[in-house]
């Protein structure tokens, strides 16, 4: 029996008790990072559980389609995959770990999501033991990062001997931040110019964060793209 999911579509055995997801990438980076992480699987140096953190997890749509992916493409293989959001981020979502959790077992059904997704301070080490993880991925994460020492120091501690990290970044010319979604104001370096270019567009055009979000979102240091 065959079914839509939302997002994807689900594929059921009538003699077995298991099931098929296939979710849809939400977006182009997602079908990337399944890639970079199916290509060091297939150097076959790694066996046994495979254990993921996607580090910025946002609405947790990357994570569903991780899991998914890699559960098809390695049916003989327990697949783990966690992630964490910081509260103080202009990104975060009133009732996160709900809204998140309950948004992973649309997705996916039959995982423990609510386990499986932390919410924490930027100041916060990540709650992970040392050497939990064999790959740790984001997904237009790090140009926000302010503290990349921490977020690094970190990242090294929980990734397992011979574990990788994957990491993606904007392309060097897009015109649009996807966390603040105005166009431009990631390039404008000068706090009190960015800070301007964003009231005016929210007056122009609306935006979905509030003028303190945006302020946060915006201000010295938060981005880290090209001159």
């Amino acid at each position: 029996m065959h079914e839509h999911a939302q997002g994807g579509s689900r594929t059921m055995n009538a003699n077995s008790p298991t099931e098929t997801v296939v979710l849809q990438p939400k977006s182009l980076t997602h079908q990337h990072l399944l890639t970079a992480v199916k290509t060091e699987i297939q150097g076959g140096r790694r066996q046994g559980p495979l254990r993921v953190l996607d580090a910025g997890c946002g609405d947790g749509h990357l994570m569903a389609f991780l899991q998914a992916h890699l559960t098809r493409l390695l049916p003989n293989r327990v697949i783990d995959v966690h992630g964490f959001e910081v509260h103080d981020s202009q990104s975060h979502r009133p009732n996160f770990i709900e809204t998140t959790g309950n948004r992973l077992c649309a997705l996916l059904p039959g995982v423990p999501w609510p386990e499986r997704i932390e919410l924490i301070s930027v100041q916060d080490a990540w709650p992970y033991k040392d050497e939990s993880f064999d790959f740790v991925v984001s997904n237009q994460v790090l140009e926000h990062v302010i503290d990349l020492r921490r977020f690094l120091t970190e990242l090294a501690r929980v990734v397992a001997p011979g574990g990788v990290s994957i990491h993606i970044f904007p392309l060097r010319n897009a015109r649009c931040d996807g966390h603040v979604r105005m166009p431009l104001v990631h390039r404008i370096h000068g706090f009190e110019q960015r800070e301007a270019l964003t009231r005016l567009l929210a007056a122009v055009f609306g935006s979905r964060i509030p003028p303190p979000a945006q302020k946060r979102a915006l201000g010295p240091g938060r981005f880290r793209g090209p001159p």
